[in-house]
């Protein structure tokens, strides 16, 4: 590590960026990166220091004070090639979070710790991670001496840090010395229990504590045997782990829960692939049964009265003796309650269920009639049960919470079935998508498509499936199941801003609980799964460390698909050299190839480079990094294609022009250009302009429709107040307009003795629905996850406006709808940044409520 420190600290733009990270002296409203969160703030210095960690006050100034995450990523290195089995390297990564998001996962600036042949088994990450801790531990105790770099010809200490681990759950649980997934204590934040994994009052999970999981850890490194470790980790499921070695490093606090697997590849394929049933081949249906389980074989009718007989008269320990799974999932499913999972969870269901007897009137003291013919059962003993018996399991049915459970086997449980994808794809093919968004696959839902990754399943359930759904879904069934998917969406959307607050985060704790609660209740077949508890315990790491775009997955990803490309031998054991050098090679000629002594000597081989390993700027991980290059608004630099082109402003435009700058100033300080005279103080307003291709603004280019239509769709506020986000009280707001971008200038003008340039965007506004459409356009209930409608035509008035009122794009599907006459266009906003998005106000109440 010492060697890549001293490489990566010899490149002047390195060293000059990483030593403006600072955490601020106040917690800003808006976190939106890694230095706004509560853990790098509270962090301290080492062992004698009380001050905090990136605080340099009282050091030398020279000193350097880097904070690292470690990534760690299970991949095939033979990708897909033919004649190769399912086989496992192991990927071990490590960022500089010192560096601004934009630059920080650059392949030039990863660190790239090795690649492991296979995957290693409980603790044999330990081997490799006792060498990575061999590195740090001197980084953290005493510090590097680099004896020169680019900035410090007499050398310069660095201090390092390992903070975040970012890893999907099964890593990330190795990484920290945790059981399986499976386990008892299925959670690295708390301990609950597997069977209470249903349990979503997040007040009630008892938490765990970081002295106790090292001594727990402690004792079983130092336990005598084999089998006395074995006792000690069933007993608590923890193991030791080398990073406990770094004395700073805390496992409760620095795990981050990665939202790329538990949002993207977590809960929304979870739930339109395994409670929807998502199959284009299969029927439609409500979703009252798993789509794919088959309901048990009924028991026999002797084996039921058994078991209604301890359910109405056992305890819970009798019931768990004498009934099996299937008599169990038939009592739950015969009186509407939840039979997903383990008997001992639907035993709890029927326990919570049979103190409701006690408060109902028996069948001798009800003068209702008989429910059957058959004596109740109430008046039987076990032993005389355990004859056959002409007896019934219904004598005190509960109302069913859903239709009683077919017999035929034939149950139509596939919610995303061929008639409801099929109109999804329709609604695909209509809307246009700007080039930023990956796009999902048109044949997605059928077995020859395949896995989707993160980026499609996002496209898919953020922005197809709320087009379509909120359309054609009417029935009570559908908007019950319609309310609750769409708290999964605004979830998934606030969890992944660019910037959070503590507003954002309590209303993405409201938001994940109602759909967890609603989830649980409405699929009552649908199993709850650890990724469901742990969404809301992300939550907590958006509080500590920031939005989640500074920490999650994605660009580890992307290295692993990197290594996957590289010519190899296939050879396990030989292949991990390969990658480490090639990546090494890569990472040290990137920046040669920007040194301007080289450019200007090789410039054509350096444009045959930036040709061949050019990214695709479409997914998450790009646009997301983007987004926080600081806005290049002029767009001087984003015209570099199409030379500059002077163009003669159409009438039109031009008269929209004259109104804009006019308006701006707060008089008619400019005339047209053909007026004949003009008063002494005022200026003839030019008629040229030099025509712009795009303009980039907040990490995202922007395009007249001439250029890119579908880049040219944009949402704006007309009215925005300087320096605060959109809030609004009632959904859209009113200052908000969709429009299409016609075209993009630059103009001169001659102002306050001086000629200025300004670059403008002439658009012509979506026609808003009248006050009567208004109240039927049903995707204003879900305010930015739903979006909105307007018709389908334009205004006749071009507007000019400024490039700063650009809030997004906007993914734009013509559509009928059967309420409102005109032909529609669905707006729905993709606006990463959240300016658009209402925030509720919390009191103390609310939150404890939470």
């Amino acid at each position: 590590m010492n060697s890549w420190l001293g490489r990566f600290l010899s490149r002047s733009e390195v060293e000059d960026i990483i030593d403006r990270a600072k955490v601020p002296e106040q917690p800003p409203r808006f976190a939106s990166d890694f230095w706004d969160g509560s853990v790098i703030a509270a962090f301290k210095g080492p062992a004698g220091h009380t001050t905090p960690y990136m605080d340099t006050t009282n050091v030398d100034s020279s000193t350097a004070r880097l904070v690292f995450v470690l990534a760690m990523d299970g991949f095939n290195p033979f990708q897909s090639k033919p004649g190769k089995g399912s086989v496992t390297s192991t990927g071990i990564y490590m960022i500089c979070l010192n560096l601004p998001p934009h630059l920080r996962y650059l392949p030039e600036n990863l660190y790239f710790v090795g690649a492991i042949p296979g995957k290693p088994s409980t603790d044999q990450i330990n081997h490799f991670l006792r060498l990575i801790v061999r590195d740090l531990l001197p980084l953290w105790e005493t510090g590097v001496f680099l004896s020169r770099t680019t900035k410090h010809a007499r050398g310069r200490l660095v201090n390092g840090a390992l903070i975040p681990i970012v890893a999907d759950l099964l890593a990330s649980r190795q990484l920290l010395g945790l059981g399986a997934i499976n386990m008892t204590f299925f959670c690295s934040c708390c301990y609950l229990t597997l069977d209470e994994m249903e349990n979503f009052d997040p007040g009630t999970w008892p938490s765990r504590n970081i002295e106790e999981h090292r001594r727990a850890a402690e004792a079983w490194r130092d336990a005598p045997s084999t089998q006395e470790r074995e006792r000690l980790f069933k007993e608590n499921g923890i193991r030791w782990t080398e990073l406990l070695r770094l004395p700073y490093w805390d496992p409760l606090q620095f795990a981050a829960i990665d939202s790329m697997h538990n949002h993207y590849l977590g809960l929304l394929e979870n739930h339109c692939r395994v409670i929807w049933g998502m199959n284009v081949d299969a029927t439609d249906g409500l979703g009252f049964a798993h789509p794919t389980r088959t309901e048990p074989a009924r028991p026999s009718k002797e084996a039921m009265d058994v078991g209604v007989w301890y359910l109405l008269h056992g305890t819970q320990e009798q019931l768990r003796n004498h009934a099996v799974k299937a008599v169990l999932w038939y009592l739950c499913a015969e009186r509407g309650l939840r039979r997903a999972s383990t008997v001992s969870k639907m035993i709890a269901e029927l326990m919570r269920w049979s103190p409701l007897l006690s408060r109902l009137p028996t069948l001798s003291e009800s003068r209702q009639p008989a429910l059957s013919r058959q004596p109740t059962l109430t008046t039987l003993e076990p032993d005389e049960l355990a004859a056959p018996r002409n007896h019934s399991s219904h004598q005190i049915p509960a109302p069913p919470a859903e239709p009683q459970v077919p017999r035929s086997g034939g149950r139509k449980t596939h919610v995303l079935g061929k008639e409801t994808l099929a109109a999804v794809h329709a609604d695909v093919e209509r809307t246009e998508l700007p080039s930023w968004v990956s796009h999902a696959p048109k044949n997605f839902g059928s077995k020859t498509r395949g896995k989707l990754s993160a980026d499609q399943w996002r496209t898919v359930c953020t922005i197809h499936l709320p087009i379509t759904l909120i359309r054609i879904w009417q029935g009570p069934r559908e908007l019950q199941m319609l309310d609750n998917f769409m708290d999964l969406v605004a979830a998934v959307e606030i969890g992944g801003m660019m910037q959070v607050s503590e507003e954002h985060i309590q209303l993405y704790e409201a938001k994940i609980l109602s759909y967890l609660r609603g989830m649980k209740s409405i699929y009552l077949e649908a199993t709850v799964k650890p990724n469901h508890h742990l969404a809301y315990h992300l939550a907590m790491f958006l509080r500590r460390f920031g939005p989640v775009h500074s920490w999650r997955a994605y660009a580890f990803e992307r290295f692993n698909y990197m290594l996957q490309n590289l010519n190899t031998n296939m050879h396990i054991g030989e292949l991990e050299l390969t990658f480490m050098n090639q990546i090494c090679r890569a990472a040290n000629l990137r920046p040669l190839l920007r040194d301007h002594e080289v450019q200007k000597a090789i410039f054509e081989v350096i444009n045959a480079f930036n040709e061949i390993f050019h990214e695709d700027g479409r997914g998450t991980r790009i646009s997301d990094n983007l987004r926080l290059v600081e806005d290049a608004v002029s767009s001087r630099g984003q015209k570099q294609k199409k030379a500059d082109q002077v163009v003669k402003l159409e009438d039109d435009v031009y008269a929209a022009l004259l109104v804009s700058v006019n308006g701006a100033t707060g008089r008619d300080l400019y005339v047209d250009h053909n007026a004949g005279r003009k008063m002494p103080e005022q200026e003839y307003l030019r008629s040229d302009a030099t025509r712009l291709t795009r303009i980039f603004k907040g990490g995202v280019t922007y395009k007249a429709c001439s250029d890119s239509r579908k880049d040219s769709h944009v949402l704006l506020d007309i009215h925005p107040e300087a320096g605060q986000p959109l809030g609004p009280s009632q959904w859209p707001p009113a200052s908000l307009v969709a429009a299409d971008i016609l075209h993009i200038f630059s103009h001169k003008r001659f102002y306050g003795g001086g000629w200025i340039e300004e670059t403008f965007l002439a658009i012509n506004r979506l026609m808003p629905l009248s006050d009567y459409d208004t109240g039927r356009d049903i995707y204003r209930k879900y305010e930015t996850a739903g979006g909105f409608l307007c018709y389908d035509r334009y205004c006749e008035t071009i507007e000019i406006v400024r490039p700063d009122t650009i809030i997004s794009h906007f993914a734009k599907t013509t559509m009928d709808i059967q309420q409102i006459e005109p032909r529609c266009v669905h707006v729905l906003p993709l606006d990463r940044m959240m300016q658009l998005i209402s925030l509720p106000t919390f009191d103390d109440s609310d939150v404890d409520a939470l």
